[in-house]
């Protein structure tokens, strides 16, 4: 019976935090909640499908350990240095419509207002081939996927919240989750990131 009672509590926590006061949120609010966000997101779910420098001719006759690590990082400075791809920013996409979550409906990324960070460039979906046609892009640049968004579900307070992110890398690259997210002395931050798709 406690068990029981605990349970009905539980759900009733979750009811009244994330259940109540959504639809008066401001949509202005929301957006610019989504896009303080969403360099943190993408830092954190996008996955780096460089290839990796294939291994340097074995160094014999090197005892010392430090010789033989500080000629590895010669070497891949060396490889990396003629290939000024790895030196620039990962283009990411991103979807234009935020996605219906629960009761929710979808709206529009406001792009006007999205920064570009030293890492990451971000471009509208539209602006890549349909399809997997869109994967061919790795080879002209550093490419790094697609990003989709659901609505933001608040609590009543709008202290914390919740949203469905798909990322995509390849034809068979991706994962997809829900991201908890909390304010922290006046900035929202990512509490932690449940993926529950991998492929």
């Amino acid at each position: 019976m406690r068990k029981t009672k605990n349970i009905l509590i539980f759900l009733f926590s979750l009811f009244y935090l994330f259940g109540c006061g959504q639809e008066k949120i401001d949509p202005n609010f929301e957006q610019k909640v989504f896009i303080e966000l969403l360099p943190k997101i993408v830092d954190s779910m996008f996955v780096d499908i460089r290839p990796i420098p294939p291994p340097p001719k074995e160094i014999r006759n090197e005892k010392n350990t430090k010789i033989k690590l500080q000629k590895w990082k010669e070497y891949k400075i060396n490889y990396f240095k003629d290939k000024p791809k790895y030196n620039t920013e990962f283009i990411i996409a991103i979807e234009e419509e935020i996605e219906k979550w629960e009761n929710i409906s979808s709206s529009k990324v406001d792009f006007e207002k999205i920064k570009n960070t030293k890492k990451f460039i971000f471009k509208p979906r539209k602006e890549f081939p349909q399809g997997i046609d869109i994967w061919k892009e790795r080879l002209k640049y550093n490419f790094a996927g697609v990003f989709s968004f659901s609505r933001i579900e608040f609590d009543k307070q709008k202290l914390y919240g919740k949203l469905w992110v798909n990322y995509g890398c390849g034809g068979l690259c991706g994962q997809g989750g829900i991201v908890y997210i909390k304010k922290h002395n006046g900035n929202w931050e990512i509490e932690k990131i449940e993926i529950l798709e991998v492929s």
